[in-house]
Formats: structure tokens, sequence, C-alpha cells
């Protein structure tokens, strides 16, 4: 009788080990699946396209891809892959709804999947998902062979080198090369002093302050034109959710009025040569702003209201309010984005 019980429970615990193994490959087949679906392993769901209907084969002079983890790749004739299908997911639901063109989605990491189509060293067509599963690019390394992508970002005279080498090397080829020619060398950005304005006057005019300052670089410095560009931006500093203005004391309590529309802080953006730079960072446009300063700050303090905010770098404090100086920052080279493929 003891050796019937024991067998029983035997048979009992063999039955539950492969009850319990049964559902583990279950789940682990499951788990494996999601984890495929998550990282871009599983594209047998994406409808078949043919490669020329997204393309144009014609037209393009190569065709370079990212195939996720897989690395980087070039078709050096793209109509060897004229009758290439590959996965493509269609539309997004954006895109489908407003009638928009395929917009890229870039990744900073490796699992995205991207086509790129190239004409003139520049991108003919782009292609780009974040999500690996919308597109199967494998069809297309039968007719590619691997190469190595260069990603980079340079100031003006280290990308002038770089694009005179990679102009030299028969084994680089661009996907993207900057035009550099008749492009400024260097930026310039300068902070204006605060400017406010009332509930019961007209409020500063961007235009007009931009055209006085033009007028200054005109006249009194002449300098043309032709020789900067620049942008005025009038940054807006934060309201309380009753639409009051907010800004805060010296000793750090932040107050709330609504005797003011708004205050902005201006800030000037140059594009210019070195030498041009150097001269406007020596300008003075600080009186220029101050003009647009309607006498009506001490009021809106007196009508204030302390609130339960804390200060932050948004929020101006007085002192930050009255100064009338500017601040200006050091000339910076301009920057140029450079992609190109290496052959192995």
């Amino acid at each position: 009788m003891k050796k019937i019980f024991i067998r029983v429970i035997a048979a009992l615990v063999l039955a539950a080990c492969a009850y319990v193994t049964w559902i583990v490959l279950v789940l682990g087949h499951g788990l494996f699946s999601f984890y495929n679906m998550i990282w871009g392993e599983d594209t047998s769901h994406l409808p078949r396209v043919d490669l020329v209907t997204l393309v144009d084969l014609e037209t393009a002079e190569r065709i370079v891809f990212r195939n996720g983890r897989k690395g980087w790749y070039l078709i050096t004739t793209p109509t060897d892959a004229s009758a290439q299908t590959i996965g493509f997911y269609g539309d997004r639901l954006f895109e489908s709804l407003f009638s928009t063109p395929h917009q890229p989605m870039y990744c900073g990491s490796e699992r995205g999947k991207i086509l790129w189509a190239v004409k003139d060293d520049n991108l003919l067509r782009e292609y780009a998902f974040c999500n690996a599963n919308r597109m199967d690019l494998t069809p297309l390394v039968a007719v590619a062979q691997k190469v190595d992508m260069v990603d980079k970002v340079l100031p003006y005279h280290q990308a002038a080198a770089q694009i005179e080498m990679v102009d030299r090397d028969p084994d680089d080829l661009w996907v993207t090369r900057p035009t550099l020619a008749g492009q400024f060398t260097h930026s310039l950005s300068v902070d204006l002093p605060y400017i406010w304005e009332s509930r019961t006057e007209q409020g500063a005019n961007p235009h007009d302050i931009e055209a006085d300052i033009r007028v200054r670089l005109s006249n009194e410095l002449a300098i043309p034109d032709t020789e900067y560009h620049l942008t005025l931006t009038l940054d807006q500093t934060p309201f309380d959710p009753d639409q009051n203005v907010l800004l805060a004391r010296q000793d750090g309590q932040v107050l709330s009025t609504n005797a003011l529309a708004g205050i902005y802080r201006p800030v000037l953006s140059f594009l210019c040569n070195q030498d041009r730079c150097d001269q406007l960072r020596r300008t003075r446009f600080a009186d220029i702003t101050t003009t647009f300063r309607p006498d009506i700050l001490d009021a809106a303090l007196g009508a204030a209201q302390e609130v339960t905010d804390g200060p932050t770098d948004e929020i101006p404090t007085l002192t930050a309010l009255q100064n009338s100086e500017q601040t200006v920052g050091l000339p910076q080279e301009t920057t140029f984005r450079l992609r190109y493929i290496s052959l192995p």
C-alpha cells in the first residue's frame, strides 16, 4: 500500500512538472514574441510594397539605408533594386487624417529603420521609423553592400576642411553635403534689456525695434544689410493662471500684477563673418529697446499681490527689470551637419 501511495505521489509530481514546463514554454514563446515586437525583430505583419512606388529609382544616384541594428547599406545602382519589395507600414494615423506625406521620425538609438534616396549629394527622398517594426529592408540587402555612416556637426572651418577631404576620397560618398559658399562663418547673440507693455497702450512692435536697429547699423556704422542676417525674438515671461504677469522682488517673493499686459526679453541673433560679428559685439543697442518701456513699473508693483509661487529663472526680478544694459556673448562659429558613407 505504501509503495502504491509513493507511486501516485511521484506520478502527480511528474504531471505537475510537465504542466509547469508547458506553461513556461507557452509563456516563453509569448514573451519572446512580445520581445520581438518591442525590439523590432518581427516584421512579418507588414504589407509588401514595391520599392519603385516609394523612390524614383531612375532619378536617385544611390540608395542608403539602415536596417536597424544590422547597420548601414549602400545600393550604388538604384535600378538594381527595381524588382525588390519591402515591408512598409504605410501612413501613420496623423498622416492619413491630414493627407500629409510621410514624416520621417529619427531616434537616437540604432533600432530605427531609415531609407534614403540621394541625388546631387543631398536627400531626394527619405523614410524613417523609430519603431523598427514599421519597415523591413532586409530584401534590399541582396543588392547592397555594407558601409559605415559618418554623421558630424562641425563648426565652419572644420566643416570646410572635412568637406574637402571627403570630396577627394573616392571611398567616401555624400548623403548630405552642406554648401558653405555664401554662408556666414559666425553667430552672435545679444540679450537686450527687458521691455513691457501696459493694458491701456499699444505694446511694443518687434518690427519697430528691428527697424530702429537696422537704421543704426546702416546709418551710424555703415554696415550693409548683405553683411549680416538679423533675427529679433521677444521672449515672454510667465503668467499666473489668471493671466496676470509674474515678477519677483529682491527678497525672492513672487508677485502677480494685472497692471502689465506682458514683460518681454528681446534677443538679437546675428549671423555674420567674424570681423563683422566682432564689430557688432561692441555696438550698443540697449538704448533702442529701453524706449519701449512705458512709465508704469512702479504702479504695477504697487498693485501687485504676493503669490505662493517660488521664483524661477523665467520670472524676472525687479533688479533685472530695472537694468538697462545688454548682455553679449562671444561670437560662435556657425555649425553645419555633414553625413556621408565610407566604403570598407
